[in-house]
């Protein structure tokens, strides 16, 4: 029997030191071993080519979009005045980071900061469904941490369940009693937060 081990995402889960790479290739030898990855690594130590072996197909990303998979990054500036807000409240963190009061690795996970953020895609994302007339546009938001996409997801749920609106109840002329549910509809695809959250490393 030959076993085919096919792993994804390949560049992330081992490192020279650990043992999830080790047991893989342990519990096989000779199986054969696909990865696949967008992101190969080059550093000599741990190169996915000497790790895995030589390329056998290699797609790249502007080949990507030219072929229509894949959508061209825009890199678009944090408007000024929230570059701003957050970099006042870094300073902040940083001072009682350098007065050992906190970790450094602490200072995005920060409410202050993180609720700062949150502001800022929740506004930015309002209007960007302005400019482009279509409220039911989302995001994604990719974070530093789990910790921090745990804590912008409790943010972006809090400001959700603020906008809520209870549906209107209206005495109808036959005496029944009926709930106005459009006008709740409405509120709900004005103001819905369509984020999804990864965290690059957990």
């Amino acid at each position: 029997m030959q076993r085919i081990f096919i792993l994804d995402e390949a560049h992330c889960g081992y490192k020279p030191g650990g043992c999830f790479l080790a047991n893989l290739f342990d519990a096989d030898k000779e199986s054969v071993k696909i990865a696949l990855t967008g992101t190969p690594l080059l550093k000599e130590e741990r190169a996915s080519c000497k790790v895995f072996g030589n390329y056998l197909h290699t797609y790249y990303y502007n080949k990507s979009i030219a072929d229509g998979y894949t959508l061209k990054i825009i890199r678009e500036d944090i408007e000024t005045s929230y570059k701003e807000h957050l970099s006042d409240v870094y300073d902040k963190l940083e001072h009682l980071v350098q007065d050992k009061e906190v970790k450094k690795a602490d200072i995005i996970e920060h409410p202050s900061y993180v609720n700062e953020l949150g502001r800022y895609i929740t506004n930015d994302l309002r209007d960007f469904r302005k400019i482009q007339g279509d409220d039911t546009l989302g995001g994604m938001v990719i974070c530093e941490t789990s910790e921090q996409a745990r804590r912008l997801y409790a943010y972006f749920q809090e400001e959700w369940e603020k906008r809520q609106l209870k549906p209107i109840k209206i005495k109808l002329a036959d005496g029944t009693v009926a709930l106005y549910q459009r006008l709740q509809e409405e509120h709900d695809n004005r103001y819905s937060h369509r984020f999804q959250h990864a965290a690059d490393r957990f």
